[in-house]
């Protein structure tokens, strides 16, 4: 309590300081002005030109800071009366959630020796087979060039002739219909006459019958 009293008295007296200090050259300046003037009158009585007030001088060194005053006694603590406690209030609404933060650094990790290994445990149900999938596009590429034709082979042994096989004669089949007289040739040209060649004569027959007289 002793020292929130001591530094609420330092405040007040710390600004009036410092006005204080701000406002001294300012009166200076104003005193100094009025003071030259008469002297310039009094040595003069020639009428001189209206005085133009020059810009103002630089700020000069702050003084010291006065004496702390002494600090008053702490008041008499007031009587306290806690009334009863309210109705607690609605539960207020969830807020955002907030950055995650940055990853730390991985600690150092001490691998032990491996342990003995356990028994196998039983197969696992085999799952469903999965959809076949999508046929990809097959991609042909150009026909290349055709090589050189290669030496012809060897011409290898003339094989054994096989067994001649049975023959089966078929049924005569049906006479077709007489087709169409063709259109007549032309008649040719006539030959050559042949030579006549006479036989001998043969033996004569013998006599017929004699006819009925009438």
């Amino acid at each position: 309590m002793t020292n929130k009293n001591g530094s609420g008295g330092k405040t007040p007296q710390i600004v009036g300081l410092i006005i204080c200090l701000g406002v001294l050259p300012l009166l200076y300046g104003t005193t100094g002005c009025s003071s030259a003037k008469p002297n310039g009158y009094a040595e003069s009585y020639n009428p001189s030109p209206p005085s133009l007030v020059g810009p103002t001088g630089p700020e000069g060194p702050s003084g010291p800071a006065g004496a702390t005053g002494p600090v008053g006694a702490t008041g008499a603590p007031g009587a306290g009366i806690a009334g009863p406690a309210g109705a607690p209030g609605p539960a207020g609404p969830i807020g955002a959630q907030g950055q995650v933060g940055l990853t730390g650094v991985q600690g150092a990790s001490v691998a032990g020796p491996a342990g003995d290994q356990g028994p196998a445990g039983p197969a696992g149900v085999q799952g469903a087979v999965g959809a076949r999938g999508a046929a990809g596009s097959v991609a042909v590429g150009p026909a290349g060039a055709v090589g050189p034709v290669g030496p012809v082979g060897a011409r290898g042994i003339a094989g054994d002739t096989g067994a001649q096989g049975a023959s089966v004669v078929g049924s005569v089949g049906p006479v077709g219909p007489t087709g169409a007289a063709g259109a007549q040739g032309i008649a040719g040209d006539t030959g050559a006459q042949g030579a006549t060649v006479v036989g001998p004569k043969g033996p004569t027959g013998p006599a017929g019958l004699a006819g009925t007289q009438a």
